[in-house]
């Protein structure tokens, strides 16, 4: 009884050993990151993001008005006209964004 419990204890142990293992080497893959290559502005008067030619002035554009990022970017180029719900629960959007600008608002205006 003692060896078919000492046995169970081995084998458990030696299972936990090998997941911890696995876990941990795991942990240290390094994942690249995405290189952001196409930058979107939010549009006021559409409710979409329109690409934004060259690289983003935000701290002069981006007025506050609503609850979404001023600016996201992707690493390739998407279709233009996607909403801010699309960032958020679109999978062939959200999937695409890698980076959301930490200013909400408006990044074209009414006049743009």
């Amino acid at each position: 009884m003692i060896n078919i419990m000492n046995k169970n204890i081995k084998k458990t142990a030696l299972s936990l050993l090998v997941v911890g293992l696995a876990i941990g080497a795991q942990s240290f893959t390094s994942v690249t990151p995405k290189t952001t290559n196409f930058y979107y502005g939010y549009d006021v008067v559409t409710g979409t993001y329109r690409l934004i030619s060259g690289t983003p002035d935000q701290e002069n554009n981006c007025e506050p008005n609503d609850n979404q990022a001023c600016v996201v970017g992707t690493e390739l180029q998407i279709p233009q006209g996607f909403t801010p719900s699309d960032v958020i629960s679109d999978p062939d959007v959200s999937s695409a964004i890698n980076y959301q600008s930490p200013d909400k608002g408006e990044y074209f205006h009414a006049a743009d």
